[in-house]
């Protein structure tokens, strides 16, 4: 099974998950749920669970699984702050040029504290931080980022799912399909990694094309 979580701030009611099989080697959507402890606390099937919200604050704020820093571009740009973001932000940057939102930030610090509440509720779930292959056996929940497959990806999703996507006019719905596809694609094609440090988080990009 793969799971998508768009995850909302402020355990707010803009959460959206989508529970996927795969048939046909395409996804097949069966069911929507809306609150994201409920459900994870009572997942029991084996399954790949993709969310979008940061597992972690920066390594170097909290001063633990500290990590040799990777410049990328300009050495002042706002990605190479250690106290902003970790190695994981700065390969979504190479790759794509997007800035992810920094795990503290205003907005991002709401969805940061869910996701660590999360965590501390659903201990039978394995939340992965460090690059590692990852298939369906067991509970995983890995870290990903919609906004940056949005970019690269050079085909219409619709194509990856079994079912009509134009129904969905919930754009939060839309994301979280996104996830559910991004863990589809790493499960299929493999994901992004560089030979640099990951030990406190690690965002999990589709190794397409364009690499």
């Amino acid at each position: 099974m793969i799971v998508g979580i768009d995850l909302g701030g402020k355990r707010g009611d803009k959460t959206r998950i989508v529970e996927c099989e795969i048939i046909n080697d395409k996804l097949k959507i069966n069911s929507i749920h809306k609150n994201a402890i409920n459900y994870l606390q009572n997942i029991n099937s084996p399954a790949v669970i993709g969310i979008d919200a940061p597992f972690s604050v920066p390594a170097k704020l909290i001063k633990t699984n500290e990590e040799k820093i990777e410049i990328v571009g300009n050495e002042s740009h706002s990605i190479n702050n250690p106290y902003l973001y970790d190695n994981s932000a700065r390969l979504i940057y190479k790759y794509t040029k997007i800035i992810p939102l920094a795990p503290c930030a205003t907005y991002i610090g709401y969805l940061t504290a869910y996701m660590q509440e999360i965590q501390d509720n659903c201990k039978h779930i394995e939340f992965v931080k460090t690059p590692e292959n990852i298939e369906i056996n067991g509970l995983k929940a890995i870290e990903v980022y919609p906004s940056a497959l949005k970019k690269i990806l050079k085909k219409d999703i619709q194509e990856y799912f079994e079912d009509d996507l134009n129904r969905f006019k919930d754009k939060d719905l839309i994301d979280a399909c996104f996830c559910a596809l991004s863990v589809f694609l790493v499960l299929k094609y493999g994901f992004v990694k560089e030979e640099w440090e990951f030990k406190n988080s690690f965002i999990y990009l589709p190794k397409l094309e364009f690499v």
